[in-house]
């Protein structure tokens, strides 16, 4: 299924997402080491053809200097029919789950949730790169349950339970939908 190469170091665990260029697959590591890296991947197998080229490159180049809000590229095998990229895992509802099960957001977490992507795509921006593909799909949220009521709290938070929930919460962007941006010459 996968390139021998990419086999020899990944086992597929199970299906977790599925999107117009490919399935994504949990990993786990068969290197397992016993430092505090987690050894479960994401694994996205994609077409091997100049878009999935496209994005490698991206996101080999963001990989260099890491966002925490961002995916990031830990390898990637190719042969001639597929391309298969191996990224950090991040676990979590997606935005779009959380959504759909309760509605609106509250202040709090809505402001939480909203500086993170803007710092992820600023950082994005400054390495030229668009990502067009943001919707709450492609936004993971951990550190918090899906079950907290908080997720939708506008209540005043006299316990601090909204707070605490804000400083636990940690977006990831996933997914890609990459281009590189031109530079502009600005005149006066």
């Amino acid at each position: 299924m996968w390139p021998k190469e990419c086999e020899n170091l990944y086992s597929p665990l199970r299906v977790i997402g599925k999107g117009a260029f490919g399935n994504v697959w949990m990993g786990v590591s068969k290197e397992r080491s016993s430092g505090d890296i987690d050894t479960h991947v994401a694994i996205k197998v994609v077409g091997n053809d100049v878009y999935s080229q496209r994005e490698v490159t991206i996101l080999t180049a963001l990989s260099q200097s890491p966002h925490p809000n961002l995916v990031r590229l830990i390898d990637d095998f190719k042969d001639k029919d597929q391309h298969v990229l191996v990224m950090s895992l991040h676990r979590g509802p997606t935005l779009k789950c959380i959504l759909e099960r309760g509605g609106s957001l509250g202040l709090k977490i809505s402001q939480c949730i909203s500086k993170q992507l803007i710092d992820v795509i600023a950082y994005l921006h400054g390495h030229a790169v668009i990502h067009r593909d943001v919707h709450p799909g492609n936004l993971i949220i951990s550190g918090a349950m899906l079950e907290d009521d908080m997720w939708w709290s506008d209540e005043f938070d006299v316990d601090g339970k909204v707070l605490a929930m804000t400083k636990k919460c940690h977006v990831t962007l996933v997914d890609f939908g990459f281009a590189i941006g031109k530079s502009v010459t600005v005149y006066k």
